[in-house]
Formats: structure tokens, C-alpha cells, sequence
């Protein structure tokens, strides 16, 4: 019952210019308890957190009293702070001596419920267990409800405080600054932006994300290093001197295939190296052609080789072209009953990488790698892979729940392709998620740039899948979970909100559909 009962300074209440509830004045801190005043005040539970926040707001301490507040409205509108509080009132009126209950006609009173069910349901509800009734009440009267959404608007776009799970990071940190805190000021700004990612909770701290360019506006350079607890890459340097080594003494992609050819392909890279620069030949001959090779024809020759190569060195499987995002389609279909309800189909990535057993680590996004595609794609592009991560993410905690395994440090992996530049980004959880780049990268499309760029890209795919194939081992090891834990990190999971549906865009032309007559054989 830790959210119910809150210790802490014991002159929060002493300052007679805040307009406080009574409760709050006729009682010390310590004394405060959620139970206590849903007791005290059975119709009135929304002033408890709404005077907590009062308090904390007057007394700046967002990081202790403000999170108390936050957690108390949550814990009290969730299903599992309901039966909580139902169960402390009855072992207080258990505990009650039986004098003090015949002189409140509750024994009397649950004597004509049980011989008169039908005519004492109404009365009983008014009287007994008020408060239990306040708290566990389904529909809420048109007052109740709009009162809810009051105190939800003190906490708006603020999330669960997983501060007290130590299996879960909930810290954020760099020199003294609280960045989940800040996150959470930055996110009451976003409100009207329908595509900023702070609406489903996810610090963007990618080159140029919004959350990056926030804190650039707020700090010096160097003052904080918002980045300082992110995930970096080994990237294998001598694999890239080794690639460099090979391509520097030509000047053609004839040359260089030539070469590597009569080299030994038992050795790794140099197999490696052939299998790319196979698809990279193909490319420079549609390049000749007059017809114009579409986003999928080059992703399938500059990248797919320089990806899966070492993917299939880490037995990892990489699927191609319309793949369908898994945690994207369970978020969409997640309610709906199988045998009524028709079901919706997730969003479609360009490639997913995948584990053995079907967990999905990294997912691609590509747009033309030929200059062709605009900025607003890639802003599109970047939205969509953000979002697919969250929900990837989430799937993948549930998916390790599910097998009894501790879900620690969950990272997935994003790739997206756009115009020259290969970017590989990272999303984890630190008390909320946070999208960064690990690595980038140019991708080399002219015979020039070859000796010098290609070398940097299949070592950024190599540590990629390295990173991807860590992970995959640090899931099939982790910790089992016995069947309370598994419970409770199933509870704790129901914290995080679903990632938010697609805005609509008054700007999509709608399809129009061809209604075409049939005959009665064709019906």
C-alpha cells in the first residue's frame, strides 16, 4: 500500500495561504492516508490528490510529493488499487470491535441484505461501504466523471513513476538534472502537435529530434549529456581496415569484383565482401538503363548483401518487403474477440530482423536511396519506425513476461534508409522511452565513393548485428520469473499506455473504390 499512505515534511500543511481540504490541515503528513479520506469523504476522492498536488506545486517538489499525487490518481483509478483499497476497509471494519458495529447497525443492516437481497441492494449501497462503492463504481455519474477528468488534466501526458521497480531503469540522469522530470515539462508543450512523439511518451534524441533541440535551447554545451547512459556499438575497426585495405588500389567496381574474386573466400570478410559487391554490380548496370529502379530494387542491392551477411553469421533471420510488424498488430487487434470482431492488420516494414524464436530485434524503413525521396518523407519515415519500435518493445517485455523471464535491459533496433545515409537507432526505457541514433553512416552509390564508404557501412551492419544477436543471448539467459513475480511484472506492464493511433491527415486524397456489377454465377 505504498501509494496510499505518504511520510514525508512534516510542515508541507503549514502554510494557511494554500486553500486546502480540511483534512489536509487537521493532520500531520504522516497521518495522510488515501483509504483514511475516501472513509472521511466517500464522494470527494478526487480533492485527496488534487490537494497533494496543490501542495506540491506551492512547496516545489515535483520529484517526491507530485509523484506521490501522480501515483495515488492512478493507483486509485486502476482495477488493482480498487480491490487494494475494498480490501484495507474491510480488515479495518473487521477489526472493528463488535460493540462499535451494533451501534453503527451494520450487523443489522447486512442481516436484512442477506434475508432481503432485493430490497436491501439499494440501501445497502448508500450506506455500506460508501467509499467502497465510490471506489469501485464502473460508471461514474456525468459530476464523478468530470471531476476525473480534472485531475487528469494536473497529470497530463505524465506516465507511472517505475522508480520503485528494480527491474525496470526508471533514472534518468546527467549532473544534477531529473531528464524524465524535464521530458515530462517538455510533453505538457507538445500538447497541439499531433505528430510529436512525446505524445506516446518517447524522448526523441535522434540528430535534430525535438527533444535534442528542447535541451540544446536549455543548456549550454557540455552542461548535460543526455546520451551519457545510452547503448553504443563495438564496432569492429578491423573489419573496415581490412575492406579498405582490399578496395583502395581500384577505381572500378569491375576491378574490385575482379579482385576479390581470386582471393580466398574461406576468410570471412573477404566472402562477405564479395557477396555485396555481387549486388552493387547489379546496381551500376540498372543505373545505364533508362528505366528507373524504384526504393525496393536498390534497398535489395546495396543493403540486403551488406545486412544479412552477418545476420546469418549470428543465425539471425532478416525478412524482406511488407512484414508484418508484430507488436504494431497486437496493439491494434489487443480486445477485440477473435470469433466476432474483424481483424485489423498491423503496419507492413520494409525488413525485420528476427531471432530464432520469432522475436523481433530490428525493423527497417527505406526510402529512395538515390536523392529522389523528400524531407517529408524521411519525417514519415522517422514517425513510423518511432512508433513501431514502442510497440515492438512493449511486445517483446510481454513476450519475456509470458515465458517467466525478467525482462531487463529490452532494446530494439530501427534501421532507416534515406537519401545517402544509412541510421541506426536505438529505443530503450529509463522512466520513459527515448529513441537515439547508435551509428550513421553514407551509403555509397557512385564507383568513387566505394573504397571510402563502403568500408564504414558494413562495419556499422556488422556491429548491428552483433548488438541484435547480444540481445537475443541476454533474453534466452535471463532470470526465470516464479509465478508472483510474473503477476506482478504483468500488472506493472498494464502501466505503460497503448502507443496512440495515427492522426488522421486532412490532407490524403481517399481512394475511391471501383464498384464493379457482378453476375449471379460471380456472387
Amino acid at each position: 500500500m505504498g501509494f496510499i499512505r505518504y511520510s514525508g515534511d512534516e510542515s508541507l500543511n503549514r502554510d494557511t495561504t494554500l486553500n486546502l481540504h480540511p483534512y489536509f490541515t487537521d493532520r500531520s503528513p504522516k497521518d495522510w492516508s488515501l483509504v483514511d479520506f475516501i472513509d472521511s469523504n466517500p464522494h470527494q476522492p478526487e480533492e485527496y490528490v488534487r490537494g497533494l498536488h496543490a501542495i506540491s506545486n506551492h512547496k516545489a517538489q515535483p520529484a517526491d510529493l507530485k509523484n506521490f499525487a501522480k501515483n495515488a490518481w492512478l493507483y486509485f483509478k486502476s482495477e488493482y488499487g480498487k480491490l487494494e483499497i475494498i480490501k484495507e476497509q474491510a480488515t479495518r471494519l473487521s477489526s472493528t470491535t463488535a460493540d462499535t458495529i451494533k451501534e453503527q447497525s451494520f450487523a443489522h443492516e447486512l442481516t436484512n441484505l442477506v434475508q432481503h437481497p432485493q430490497q436491501q441492494q439499494q440501501h445497502h449501497r448508500k450506506r455500506t461501504f460508501s467509499s467502497s462503492t465510490a471506489v469501485r463504481d464502473r460508471t461514474p455519474s456525468p459530476h464523478n466523471r468530470v471531476q476525473a477528468q480534472d485531475i487528469d488534466s494536473l497529470f497530463t501526458n505524465e506516465s507511472f513513476d517505475f522508480s520503485a521497480l528494480e527491474w525496470l531503469p526508471s533514472r534518468w540522469t546527467s549532473g544534477n538534472q531529473d531528464l524524465v522530470q524535464l521530458f515530462r515539462e517538455f510533453q505538457s508543450t507538445q500538447a497541439t502537435k499531433p505528430y510529436s512523439l512525446s505524445a506516446d511518451g518517447i524522448a526523441d534524441l535522434t540528430d535534430g529530434g525535438e527533444f535534442t533541440v528542447y535541451l540544446n535551447a536549455l543548456f549550454e554545451p557540455g552542461e548535460i549529456d543526455p546520451w551519457e547512459s545510452c547503448l553504443e556499438l563495438d564496432m569492429d575497426k578491423d573489419l573496415e581496415g581490412q575492406v579498405a585495405d582490399i578496395l583502395r588500389p581500384f577505381q572500378t567496381h569491375k576491378e574490385m569484383i575482379k579482385a576479390v574474386r581470386r582471393m580466398d573466400h574461406k576468410d570471412d570478410a573477404v566472402y562477405y565482401l564479395g557477396q555485396v559487391l555481387a549486388g552493387y554490380e547489379r546496381f551500376f548496370r540498372l543505373q545505364r538503363s533508362a528505366a528507373m529502379p524504384n526504393e525496393r530494387q536498390v534497398f535489395s542491392d546495396l543493403i540486403v548483401a551488406a545486412l544479412d551477411g552477418p545476420l546469418s553469421k549470428n543465425d539471425l533471420t532478416l525478412r524482406l518487403f511488407e512484414v508484418p510488424v508484430k507488436g504494431n498488430s497486437w496493439r491494434k487487434n489487443v480486445g477485440r474477440d477473435p470469433l466476432s470482431d474483424k481483424t485489423v492488420p498491423g503496419r507492413m516494414a520494409d525488413a525485420v530482423v528476427e531471432s530464432p524464436t520469432g522475436l523481433q530485434l530490428l525493423i527497417v524503413e527505406t526510402a529512395h536511396l538515390d536523392g529522389r525521396a523528400t524531407t517529408k518523407k524521411a519525417a514519415s519515415d522517422r514517425w513510423k519506425i518511432a512508433r513501431a519500435l514502442r510497440d515492438t518493445w512493449l511486445l517483446n517485455v510481454r513476450e519475456a513476461i509470458s515465458d517467466e523471464k525478467k525482462p531487463c535491459d529490452v532494446v530494439v533496433f530501427g534501421l532507416q534508409l534515406f537519401g545517402v545515409e544509412a541510421h541506426l537507432l536505438a529505443l530503450d526505457f529509463v522512466g520513459t522511452h527515448r529513441l537515439y541514433h547508435v551509428g550513421k553512416v553514407k551509403i555509397p552509390v557512385t564507383e568513387s565513393t566505394l573504397p571510402v564508404l563502403l568500408p564504414r557501412l558494413l562495419c556499422l551492419m556488422s556491429a548491428a548485428a552483433d548488438q541484435v544477436k547480444l540481445k537475443c543471448t541476454e533474453y534466452a539467459e535471463a532470470e526465470e520469473l516464479n509465478r508472483k513475480e510474473q503477476r506482478l511484472f504483468a500488472q506493472v506492464l498494464q502501466r505503460f499506455n497503448a502507443t496512440s493511433s495515427t492522426p488522421p491527415n486532412p490532407n490524403k486524397k481517399k481512394k475511391k473504390k471501383d464498384v464493379v456489377a457482378l453476375s449471379d454465377d460471380e456472387q
